[in-house]
C-alpha cells in the first residue's frame, strides 16, 4: 500500500544547521531509517518512503551530552537518528540493568539506552527514566486544583468535555500507578527479552484532552522494559485544537519524552488512515496500537510480545479493563475480557473473564479494536487495514474475519492488562454516519458470504462499499477460507451457523385484532432494561423486525442486536441485553398452540400475551383458550445470494478480457 504524498505532515524543530566535520545528510532518507519528530510547530510534507530529516536543538547540544554521558561514536549517531536525541532537552543516560543483559549496540541495548536520568516516585518505578521534567527538575505538567466530586457539580455539562471528568482528570498527576489487577498465575512469570521483538507504540487522537494524552504515553514509559520499547508515535488526526485539547503545549512537552514522536495528519482522515500512518512511520519489529485514553497495567506488554515470538501470525490484545470516567478509579469488574464475538451489525460483544488458572493465550473470534498488538511484517502481509474503510467503526470486527479466515490467529493474552475510559455523556470519536454504515456494510459484503443475507437487515444498505479489487484479490493471494469455517471453527456457539438455522427474521404478529388491528411486537423507541411491547404493524421493520433460530435461544432485535426479549420476575416484559442469557433465552414457537412459550428454571414455562392495556404484553400462564396468548410470523426464506466479484475494469486489465 502507497500513502499519498500529502497525507503526513511531520512536526519538526526549527533547523539550526549542520556543524563542519559532520557527514552531510542526503536529501532522501529510506523509510526503514528511523522518523524523528521534534517538537516545534513547523510542519512538512512527507511521503512513505522519502523523509528530510534535520537537525533540531543542535550539535553542540549532542555533544555535550556525547561528552558527558561517554557515547560511542557509533550509539551516539543511534541516539541521535533512532531516538531524536537532539530534539530533546534531556539527554540520554541509559538504564544499567536492562543494557548489561545485551550485546553492546544491539537493538536491546540501544533502546536500554535511550532512557532519560531516573528519579524514585512515590515508591514505584519509572523503566525510562523521570519524564515530563526539564533540566533543572522542574516539572513541566502542573495538576490542577482537585474539582469537587462530579456528583456536587453539573454531571451533564462535566461530561462533555471529552467524554470523562476533565477538571478531574487535569487535577492528577501524569505519573499513576494502578492496583495490579493480575491473576496470581500471571505475577510469577519470568520473561526473556532477548528472544522478543521491539514495539512501536502508535497512539492515534483527535480532539484528545492534554492530560489523558499524555497520561497515557507517561503510563507506557513507566510501565514499559527499555529494551521492549522502540518508540511510542503519536499520530493527531487533525484536531481543531480548542481550549483543553493538545496544541502548543504538546510540541513542546514531546521534548520531555524519551522515544516519543508527532506525526499530524494535514487534514482529518479518521481513525483508521491515522493508524495507517502510524504504522508506516513505524520502525520496530512489533506495531501495538492504543487508544489516546489508556493507562497500563505493570506487565502489560510482555505477554504480548511473547505470545508474537512463539506465533508470529498471531494478533493479540490484553484484557481491557475499566478506568472510570467519573472518579478515575482502576475497576477490575468492568470492561472487556479475553473472549469477543460479533454482532450482526458488525459491532464487537464482549464478556468479562474471570480468574485465571494458567497464562496461556485465549483465541477470540473479535476483539475491541483500540489495542492490540502485531508483527509488523504480518500486518502489512494482511493488507493492513482496508483503505476503503472511511473514518473509524467496524475495523476490529474486520480484522478479526480477515485474521481467521486468512491463515492467522486472534488470541487474547489474558495476563496483559490495560484499563481504558469508556467515555461517556455521549461524547466519542465524532464521525459521519454514512462513514460508519458503509464501514459496517463493507465488512459484512466482503467477508461473510451469504450471511450477509442476515447482517444487512440490521444494516443501512442504502451507501456504497465502494471498489472491491483489493480485497477479492488479497483474498484468492492468501487463500483465505469462507466464513462458514470461521463460524464452524472460530465462533462455533455463535446463534446462527448455517442459514437454514434461520427461523423469524421479520416481524411477529398477533392473530387476534387489537385496537382494530392486527398488532406487532415493538421495541416502542425502548432501551435495556425497559419494556417492550406491541404497535399496529406498519411493514417498515425498524422497531418490529426481529431475528430468532430454529433451537430455541434468543429473540434479537433486528435494530440494534444488543437488546433481546426476556422477562422479569413478575412476569413483566422487559429488554435485556443479549449477553444476559439468563433472562433472555429458552424462547420456543409451539406450532401447535401458536404460543411463545419461555422456559425459565425458576418460573418454568410461561407464554407471552396481551395484557389488558392493548400496548402491553405480559407473561402468563400457558391458556390454550385465551386467544391474547396466540402470535404468528412468517418463516424466513433465503433469499438468493450473488458472490462478488472483480469490477470491469480490474477483469479487463488482469484477465485480458476484451
Amino acid at each position: 500500500m502507497v500513502l499519498p504524498d500529502s497525507l503526513i505532515e511531520v512536526v519538526d524543530g526549527p533547523e539550526e544547521g549542520v556543524d563542519e566535520g559532520v557527514e552531510e545528510q542526503s536529501d532522501a532518507v529510506h523509510k526503514d531509517d528511523i522518523m524523528r519528530v521534534p517538537g516545534e510547530k513547523e510542519e512538512f510534507d512527507f511521503a512513505p518512503d522519502r523523509l528530510s530529516p534535520r537537525l533540531g536543538l543542535g550539535r553542540k547540544v549532542v555533544g555535550e551530552m556525547t561528552e558527558t554521558y561517554g557515547f560511542s561514536k557509533d550509539e551516539e549517531f543511534s541516539m541521535i537518528w533512532e531516538y531524536g536525541m537532539e530534539d530533546k532537552l534531556v539527554g540520554y543516560v541509559g538504564n544499567k540493568e536492562f543494557m548489561k543483559q545485551f550485546p553492546k549496540g544491539s537493538r536491546g541495548y540501544l533502546n536500554s539506552l535511550a532512557v532519560f536520568p531516573y528519579a524514585a516516585n512515590k515508591g514505584f518505578r519509572r523503566y525510562h527514566g523521570r519524564v515530563g521534567v526539564y533540566p533543572n527538575g522542574t516539572q513541566a505538567w502542573v495538576p490542577q486544583e482537585m474539582p469537587p466530586p462530579i456528583d456536587s457539580v453539573n454531571k451533564t455539562a462535566a461530561l462533555k468535555r471529552g467524554g470523562f471528568y476533565l477538571d478531574l482528570s487535569n487535577a492528577l498527576e501524569l505519573d499513576r500507578q494502578p492496583k495490579d489487577h493480575r491473576s496470581s498465575v500471571c505475577k510469577t512469570t519470568g520473561w526473556d527479552y532477548e528472544s522478543m521483538g521491539d514495539a512501536s507504540v502508535v497512539i492515534t487522537f483527535y480532539n484528545e484532552p492534554l492530560s489523558t494524552l499524555l497520561r497515557t504515553v507517561h503510563s507506557v514509559l513507566n510501565n514499559t522494559p527499555p529494551p521492549l520499547l522502540r518508540e511510542i508515535i503519536l499520530v493527531d488526526d487533525h484536531s481543531a485544537l480548542p481550549e483543553d485539547l493538545p496544541g502548543e503545549d504538546l510540541y513542546e512537552y514531546i521534548k520531555l519524552l524519551p522515544k516519543t514522536k508527532l506525526l499530524r495528519l494535514p487534514e482529518r482522515r479518521g481513525l483508521v488512515w491515522a493508524r495507517l500512518a502510524g504504522a508506516h512511520a513505524a520502525q520496530g519489529k512489533v506495531l501495538v496500537v492504543l487508544d489516546s485514553h489508556v493507562e497500563v497495567n505493570p506487565g502489560w506488554l510482555e505477554p504480548q510480545l511473547e505470545r508474537i515470538s512463539e506465533s508470529p501470525k498471531s494478533i493479540v490484545f490484553p484484557q481491557i479493563l475499566s478506568l472510570d470516567s467519573e472518579n478515575f478509579e482502576y475497576k477490575k469488574e468492568s470492561g472487556i475480557g479475553c473472549w469477543l464475538s460479533w454482532k450482526w451489525n458488525m459491532v464487537e460483544q464482549a464478556s468479562l473473564t474471570g480468574e485465571l488458572k494458567d497464562d496461556a493465550p485465549i483465541p477470540s473470534a473479535s476483539m475491541a479494536g483500540g489495542l492490540f498488538a502485531v508483527d509488523l511484517s504480518w500486518f502489512w502481509e494482511l493488507g493492513g487495514y482496508d483503505e476503503d474503510f472511511a473514518m473509524w467503526g467496524s475495523e476490529n470486527v474486520e480484522m478479526g474475519f480477515r485474521t481467521w479466515m486468512c491463515g492467522g490467529r486472534l488470541e487474547c493474552t489474558p495476563c496483559a492488562l490495560t484499563y481504558h475510559i469508556y467515555r461517556n455523556g455521549g461524547v466519542g470519536y465524532s464521525s459521519p454516519d454514512k462513514s460508519v454504515w458503509l464501514n459496517k456494510l463493507r465488512t459484512a459484503r466482503l467477508w461473510m458470504d451469504e450471511h450477509f443475507l442476515i447482517a444487512k437487515e440490521f444494516i443501512d444498505t442504502k451507501v456504497s462499499i465502494g471498489n472491491v479489487d483489493k480485497i477479492l484479490e488479497l483474498k484468492e493471494r492468501l487463500k483465505c477460507k469462507p466464513f462458514s469455517w470461521f463460524l464452524k471453527n472460530v465462533d462455533p456457539t455463535h446463534e446462527i451457523q448455517s442459514l437454514e438455522d434461520v427461523q423469524i427474521l421479520g416481524e411477529i404478529r398477533t392473530i387476534q385484532k387489537h385496537k382494530g388491528g392486527i398488532q406487532c411486537l415493538d421495541l416502542l423507541g425502548n432501551k435495556v432494561g425497559e419494556p417492550f411491547g406491541v404497535f399496529g404493524c406498519h411493514k417498515q421493520g425498524g422497531n418490529q423486525r426481529w431475528l430468532k433460530d430454529r433451537k430455541g435461544k434468543q429473540i434479537i432485535s433486528a435494530l440494534d442486536d444488543s437488546r433481546c426479549l426476556g422477562r422479569d420476575k413478575e412476569g413483566n416484559a422487559k429488554l435485556y441485553y443479549c449477553s444476559e442469557e439468563r433472562y433472555s433465552e429458552n424462547w420456543i414457537y409451539n406450532n401447535n398452540t401458536q404460543h411463545f412459550e419461555h422456559h425459565d428454571e425458576d418460573y418454568g414455562v410461561t407464554c407471552l400475551a396481551i395484557d389488558k392495556e392493548p400496548t402491553v404484553v405480559k407473561f402468563l400462564e400457558c391458556d390454550d383458550n385465551d386467544l391474547n396468548q396466540l402470535w404468528e410470523f412468517d418463516i424466513w426464506i433465503k433469499p438468493e445470494y450473488e458472490p462478488l466479484d472483480y469490477s470491469d475494469s480490474y477483469k479487463k486489465q488482469h484477465f485480458s478480457l476484451p
